[in-house]
């Protein structure tokens, strides 16, 4: 076996005595680098190819080349010195040099060629950096730079009708050179109809989230990447966090710096190997075949496929790898000898004896390898006037993170025409047979859909409200005369029914709002609806107890006239407080119904995404405004429950609606605090939920708060009764007592000596009064029969009469006669 560990190797071809020698050097990271591990076989490669050349005549005929090797470490200073030692041996001018493999070597090697005068041939390194006329005149590329694929990039982008696009490399040169070049490349476009909305360069693993979201953000769905199979693990890991895969993105990489098995790095990052994979799946590569079509003989009369199973076949028995860019190796050899074949036209009859490193000599050699045009080992070899291979190339579709590819597409280069850049895209498999994925989605913006079953529930309960609200007001209308309905104050009681009603409007706007019957912005028509509602409801109910307090405050009976438009004031003052909040809610930050869309995620789409919009109430500071409203309806409550507490002691229904206000207190408390957290926490794609959970509440709370006062009032319709006296709310005031009429004014006369203070009498009154007393009077007679009958029943000889005011008790003495005593039984 060759041992190539040495850092100078020097091969010397068997030189036949007829031809002249032509030095060439080669550049390759023999030791001290990963690529070490390919390299050895390369002498091997090279040595195959000259003596295939050599058995042609019509190929310099007269010379031969010599190949002296260079170990460059994988260093970029360590090359070039390396290369200029080579070039400044005496005696052994190098008419060219081979390598190196790494394009960071290449970059300054290629840089110093122009002033070594020397032409420099590249068979593996990837940089489009060596596209600069001005840096790198004498470098001519075997293999295909990737910045040649740019015409690749652009054929494939309009086949499938892509307009638009984004760009993402790493600050590393192979990477920022490609793209640079292909951002050259779209604007030198005539036609410019491909737009490139964002670009991404990424400096270490860290950025590369905010690198998707940018995309993702400029919603591009077309991604033309550059980066090695070391960054592809992070890459496609944070692409599969922020769901930029599958169909509906298209990840069009550089083929040469992908390599497979790249899966196998998922431990470096947060996901497992089954998720890049899944993330990664059908991304494409542009890419050069680095052996040409089986079916096309090469330049020394063999199929391709052949010479790789000759060279692999040595590679074997020699136990190294043999690498897949062999065939840019070879052909490299073949391109060189073709160009200085070429050049000696450009030289006088000397050719190339007494060759030296000068202007002349480089001049026709780089004349020459412009000319170059033949197929070799990895396809047609084409410089087509240029100093970079214009060849074929084809895109591939990658599975299972790469270990499977498929070829979908070729882009071959016109046959015909030698030094045009005329290229046929052919499509050899469809990628997408169910539609090609489109540069940017579609969004398709659709109301959400309403709950038929939800609506018609909640206007069903709501129309009872409203058909109870109407009975209701029927009733306190039709029995207004009535003692029970009369002393429960009916225009307060119809002050009530309407808050409940305006509570109700609230929920039937909201429901048509729900719906979509109209578009009108109702939100702060809404919130004055449950305002004003509310505090028209409990502030007559509060009223209409405030006057009980009022007249009973302290213990102490008070000479009190409160009519029911004082009330009704009452109940204005405290609409006015609403007013006060309400109105600069209003004015400066009123709430509007604002369109809030939801991502639909039931419906799946590579090319549309779906979106639900719902409509919703909202404004600037609405916390703070409702934070006013609810701490005044607060106190509100507050303010009915102390009067419902100083008037418990009273024991007439008519007249204490104590124990309905605190039945209603509690109703609305106990709502409120389960419903108004539920109205701002839900989201607002809870809607329906949101709809039918409000509106129920709100219908069950005025429904029951308007059962509470109106039922016992209409069980008690036909109550016939006299005049109330009461004690006082002093209860240790055992002297003072009340009497009310029925009068609806309530005007109340009220006297602290312990006798009652007669009010103004009605002809009704005296007859209900006189009724009362001869009732009275009849019980007494009949009671008074039953006593005389049963003392005389149990002694036999007591009897008793009443005389006057007292009542006689006496007995017959048969000896004494008739023994008698006054009995003051009263």
């Amino acid at each position: 076996m060759l041992i190539l560990r040495l850092t100078l190797i020097v091969i010397t071809c068997q030189i036949v005595s007829a031809r002249t020698p032509l030095f060439v050097g080669a550049l390759f990271e023999f030791s001290e680098h990963w690529f070490k591990d390919y390299t050895p076989f390369f002498p091997r490669i090279i040595e195959q190819a000259l003596k295939d050349i050599q058995n042609r005549t019509d190929i310099l005929q007269d010379y031969e080349l010599v190949i002296s090797y260079r170990d460059t470490k994988g260093q970029n200073g360590y090359a070039a010195m390396q290369m200029v030692e080579m070039v400044e041996e005496k005696d052994r001018p190098k008419i060219a040099i081979l390598g190196p493999s790494l394009s960071r070597e290449l970059i300054v090697t290629g840089q110093l060629a122009p002033f070594l005068k020397v032409t420099q041939l590249s068979c593996i390194a990837t940089t489009a950096t060596t596209v600069d006329e001005g840096l790198f005149p004498t470098v001519f590329t075997v293999n295909q730079v990737p910045h040649t694929l740019d015409k690749l990039r652009v054929e494939m982008t309009r086949h499938f009708g892509w307009k638009l696009i984004g760009t993402l490399a790493f600050q590393k040169e192979y990477s920022t050179s490609q793209i640079n070049s292909f951002h050259q490349y779209l604007n030198e476009l005539e036609d410019r109809d491909i737009e490139l909305v964002t670009t991404a360069v990424v400096a270490n693993n860290s950025n590369i989230k905010y690198a998707i979201e940018r995309f993702k953000e400029n919603n591009v769905r077309i991604i033309h990447a550059v980066f090695s199979s070391t960054y592809a693990p992070y890459v496609f890991c944070e692409a599969y966090k922020q769901g930029m895969y599958g169909d509906s993105y298209v990840w069009i990489l550089s083929g040469p710096n992908m390599y497979k098995n790249w899966t196998n790095k998922a431990g470096k990052t947060d996901c497992t190997a089954a998720e890049l994979v899944s993330a990664s799946d059908g991304y494409f590569t542009l890419d050069y075949q680095p052996t040409g079509q089986s079916n096309v003989t090469t330049i020394n009369g063999q199929m391709a496929q052949d010479i790789w199973n000759d060279l692999e076949l040595q590679a074997e028995k020699e136990n190294i790898t043999l690498v897949s860019s062999a065939g840019w190796i070879y052909d490299m050899v073949w391109a060189l000898s073709l160009g200085l074949n070429n050049s000696l036209k450009y030289l006088d009859n000397s050719g190339f004896n007494g060759y030296n490193n000068s202007d002349y000599y480089l001049n026709a050699i780089t004349s020459g390898l412009k000319e170059v045009d033949f197929y070799g080992m990895s396809g047609r070899v084409n410089f087509a006037g240029t100093r970079f291979r214009k060849g074929d190339s084809f895109i591939e579709r990658n599975r299972n993170g790469g270990n499977f590819r498929t070829t979908v597409a070729t882009f071959m280069l016109d046959n015909k025409i030698r030094y045009n850049e005329s290229y046929s895209f052919t499509l050899v498999e469809d990628p997408w047979p169910d539609g090609w994925p489109m540069d940017r989605f579609m969004t398709d913006y659709s109301f959400s859909a309403t709950n038929k079953l939800a609506f018609g529930f909640v206007l069903s309960f709501l129309s009872l409200g409203l058909l109870l609200s109407g009975a209701f007001l029927a009733f306190n209308i039709y029995y207004r005369k009535k003692r029970s309905v009369k002393m429960s104050s009916p225009v307060m009681n119809n002050i009530i029914i309407t808050g409940c009603v305006l509570l109700y409007v609230e929920v039937f706007i909201a429901s048509v709002n729900y719906y979509r019957v109209i578009e009108t912005d109702t939100c702060m028509v809404r919130t004055w609806m449950m305002a004003i509602g509310f505090t028209t409801l409990f502030g007559a109910l509060f009223s209409k107890t405030y006057r009980i307090y009022a007249i009973f405050r302290d213990g102490k009976c008070k000479l009190k006239v409160i009519k029911d438009y004082h009330l009704i004031a009452k109940v204005c003052v405290l609409l006015a407080i609403d007013c006060i909040i309400l109105i600069p809610w209003t004015l400066f930050h009123p709430q509007h119904l604002t369109e809030y869309s939801v991502l639909d995620k039931k419906i799946e789409n590579k090319n549309v995404i779906y979106y639900n919009v719902y409509l919703h109430c909202k404004g600037d500071y609405e916390v703070y405004w409702f934070g006013v409203l609810y701490i005044y309806k607060g106190l509100l409550l507050v303010l009915g429950t102390f009067l419902a507490w100083e008037t418990r002691t009273i024991r007439v229904a008519e007249l204490n609606d104590s124990k309905y206000i605190a039945a209603c207190i509690y109703n609305v408390v106990i709502i409120c605090v389960f419903g108004v957290p539920i109205a701002h926490v839900l989201a607002v794609e809870q809607r329906t939920i949101s709809f039918v959970l409000n509106s129920c509440l709100i219908i069950f709370c005025t429904t029951i708060v308007l059962c509470i006062i109106f039922v016992p009032k209409i069980r008690n319709r036909n109550q016939v009764q006299g005049k109330f006296i009461l004690p006082s709310l002093n209860a240790s005031n055992s002297n003072s007592t009340q009497r009310f009429t029925d009068n609806s004014t309530y005007e109340s006369r009220v006297e602290c000596t312990g006798k009652i203070a007669h009010n103004e009498k009605t002809m009704e009154d005296l007859k209900l009064e006189n009724e009362t007393l001869r009732m009275q009077a009849a019980k007494e007679t009949i009671a008074m029969a039953k006593l005389k009958k049963t003392l005389l029943q149990m002694t036999g000889d007591l009897h008793l009469y009443r005389s006057n005011d007292n009542y006689v008790v006496f007995r017959k003495n048969m000896d004494n006669g008739v023994q008698e005593s006054n009995v003051d039984i009263a």
